[in-house]
């Protein structure tokens, strides 16, 4: 195929929309449908998928604070109903975190810069470990496809931005579905997260997935071993 040759305003700012996945999940999205997943079905896929791999089983997904026991500091418990010696808790209060019960819905691409095409840094190969992510969708006019979905959503609570990477080995305050573990950071992740609230929104709180339909934009499904070396840089 022929390879590609970008302009872009600026090195860092600026850039494209990439997503990995299933050459077949990927069409879908060519032609115009987006599906967005809850942020528990992350958290419960590791404990529902015993044998998975998949680099999508966050556990944290959705935090918004983590906090963790002060070695020094002793709990116990002490009532009636367990006699009258009091009961030593310490040893099981670990770590807590809390995950708001929003009714919020997801969806997760990568990004790319003129600064990581010309330092070749446009994904790491960690990308390319995980079988499911055979290829790359490449949205050529990613600003038309953000407009394109602001569009589509308009019913929705719609936020859109770059994920931020955090040490969850530290406390964490005030996160929400744009923080994660630095683990992942090698994802590079741009995301879509929207929470309905429409007169029907009940409907949505044992559904893991919601689909939005959206205009088509320029796009185009590259096998993912191949699309690093799809750029020529000209100078």
């Amino acid at each position: 195929m022929k390879d590609l040759i970008l302009n872009f305003d600026d090195e860092n700012d600026s850039g494209f929309l990439i997503k990995f996945g299933k050459a077949q999940y990927l069409k879908d999205i060519q032609n115009g449908k987006l599906r967005f997943t809850a942020l528990d079905y992350y958290r419960n896929f590791k404990a529902m998928n015993a044998n998975a791999t998949n680099a999508i089983a966050d556990e944290a997904e959705g935090v918004s604070c983590i906090s963790y026991r002060i070695e020094h500091t002793v709990f116990t418990f002490q009532h009636p109903a367990l006699g009258s010696n009091p009961v030593n808790i310490t040893s099981e209060i670990k770590c807590f975190k809390d995950f708001p019960n929003y009714r919020k819905y997801i969806v997760a691409f990568s990004y790319f810069t003129k600064q990581d095409v010309i330092q070749q840094s446009i994904f790491s190969d960690k990308m390319l470990e995980n079988s499911e992510w055979d290829s790359v969708l490449f949205i050529i006019d990613s600003a038309g496809f953000v407009k394109k979905l602001q569009s589509a959503c308009a019913s929705y609570n719609f936020r859109y931005g770059k994920v931020t990477y955090t040490d969850y080995e530290a406390p964490v305050l005030n996160a929400d579905e744009f923080n994660k573990s630095k683990e992942y950071s090698y994802q590079k992740e741009f995301r879509f997260s929207l929470e309905y609230k429409g007169k029907n929104s009940n409907s949505f709180e044992n559904s893991p997935f919601l689909t939005v339909q959206f205009e088509k934009i320029a796009s185009v499904i590259i096998p993912a071993k191949e699309f690093r070396n799809s750029f020529l840089v000209e100078k």
